[in-house]
């Protein structure tokens, strides 16, 4: 499955995850337009295996009567199988349901491509989250993520910024998590 270069704005900070069954093609597609990094890494080329600290920023959007989300920082774990690739995020977001702290993804044009989707409410409303992820290097990534609220009466979005790395290990070998907490 391939994807365009842009990609739908989806709501992180309110919900995140595609049951593993769920066909990609239902992901509406609506353009994001994500920062110019200048030089990237491939994403293809890199093991994006592990554990990664993320911060998210620069939240935009939101549903009548809704805000557009807030700031978000926490642990992300990335596992990569060939072609498949899946995110769960351990710490740092509400997901409801919890489904949606799970996505699966792919690389597309050297950039990480995640989404889930999930029904969030009685009334049939869906949420739909996308992130779109290049990687300056193989310890940087820096992207863009967006959520598509749509009700059967209505359809709303947001979309922010999401900037990831991997976590630092001091000399002794252990973790030192917290450098993402520094986003606004």
């Amino acid at each position: 499955m391939t994807f365009p270069r842009r990609f739908t704005p989806l709501v992180l900070a309110l919900s995140v995850a595609i049951p593993s069954g769920a066909p990609a093609q239902d992901v509406p597609l609506v353009p994001l337009v994500p920062p110019s990094l200048g030089e990237r890494e491939d994403a293809a080329t890199l093991d994006l295996n592990g554990v990664w600290e993320y911060a998210t920023s620069n939240h935009q959007g939101g549903c009548p009567g809704s805000h557009a989300g807030f700031p978000m920082a926490g642990i992300m774990q990335i596992t990569q199988a060939g072609a498949a690739i899946a995110m769960e995020l351990v710490s740092g977001a509400t997901c409801d349901p919890a489904s949606l702290c799970g996505f699966a993804g792919e690389i597309a044009e050297g950039d990480l491509i995640l989404w889930n989707t999930a029904t969030v409410d009685d009334e049939g409303g869906k949420v739909t989250n996308t992130l779109q992820i290049s990687f300056i290097s193989p310890e940087i990534g820096q992207g863009i993520g967006g959520a598509l609220y749509a009700h059967p009466r209505m359809q709303c979005g947001w979309s922010w910024d999401i900037f990831l790395h991997r976590p630092e290990i001091d000399e002794g070998g252990d973790w030192q998590p917290g450098a993402a907490q520094g986003a606004d």
